[in-house]
């Protein structure tokens, strides 16, 4: 089996080094470039499986090296770990909104970036990914999922749980996608953790499109898992509202004139999704 081939762009030379030796150590074998432009053309010319970019480089910042890669029909599939000292929840946002598959921060702990690498490379060689923002497998990884357990037998219900669509989009157009994607992401970790906590292994959460999240547990257990999420859910989604609209418990839509709709704040909804 031929090695996994990782690019690591960086203009730190160091870490350059480093990087180059912890994969080379797992078998990997690893290319580098020292600023934005050179990597693109080592990207180009080697077809590296994955790449790891900082974003602050000469050149090409790893945001514009990450924005050509998805804008080129041959580039667009290779996967993106972003690798920088910029954390702050903007930035974050902008890695993914180009594409990047992973948002590390240095200083890094070596065995995240690892693991990381390992995980998306081992979703992409069975045809599976994960959300760009909660890691949570999408919808190939939960259909497969749902064929597994049907085929040993399992009983099991899958749920899923979105948010009341009126109240999340005057969310965003309030507070703005920055806001809206850590809703998102610290719904995903409640109904993970609830899931975990009640049912442990026999749960499944999944993560798919328009922000809806796919739970697959045993059929006993969906009420307790359901109720569990809606209870933390609703403990903490004042916090997530300036304090006139966490007070006054609804939202006035903008952009509506005079008469502004009075919206509630977010909620969760549920549904029944036949095991098909």
């Amino acid at each position: 089996m031929a090695k996994k081939k990782l690019l690591v762009a960086d203009d730190n030379a160091n870490i350059r080094k480093v990087v180059k030796m912890g994969f080379e150590s797992l078998g990997y074998t690893v290319i580098s470039a020292e600023d934005g432009q050179q990597a693109l053309e080592l990207i180009r010319s080697e077809r590296p499986d994955l790449v790891i970019l900082d974003v602050m480089m000469p050149e090409k910042s790893g945001y514009d090296v990450c924005a050509e890669m998805k804008a080129d029909a041959e580039l667009r599939a290779i996967p993106v770990v972003m690798l920088t000292a910029k954390n702050l929840e903007e930035d974050q946002y902008w890695g993914r909104e180009l594409g990047a598959d992973e948002y590390i921060t240095k200083p890094y702990d070596p065995e995240e970036l690892e693991r990381a690498v390992e995980r998306i490379l081992a979703l992409r060689e069975r045809g599976e990914s994960y959300h760009p923002l909660t890691k949570l497998p999408l919808w190939t990884a939960i259909r497969h999922e749902i064929e597994q357990r049907r085929a040993a037998g399992e009983q099991f219900v899958v749920l899923a749980c979105s948010f009341e669509p009126v109240a999340y989009e005057t969310y965003q157009m309030k507070y703005g996608n920055i806001k809206a994607d850590h809703v998102t992401l610290q719904t995903g970790k409640i109904i993970l953790e609830a899931s975990r906590r009640i049912v442990g292994e026999r749960g499944f959460v999944g993560h798919t499109g328009d922000n809806v999240f796919h739970l697959i547990i045993p059929p006993a257990a969906a009420s307790d898992v359901r109720d569990a999420i809606n209870r933390e859910f609703a403990a903490g989604v004042k916090s997530l509202y300036r304090e006139e609209d966490a007070q006054r418990g609804y939202v006035l839509k903008p952009g509506v004139g005079v008469a502004d709709a009075c919206i509630p704040l977010l909620s969760l909804a549920w549904r029944v999704v036949p095991a098909e």
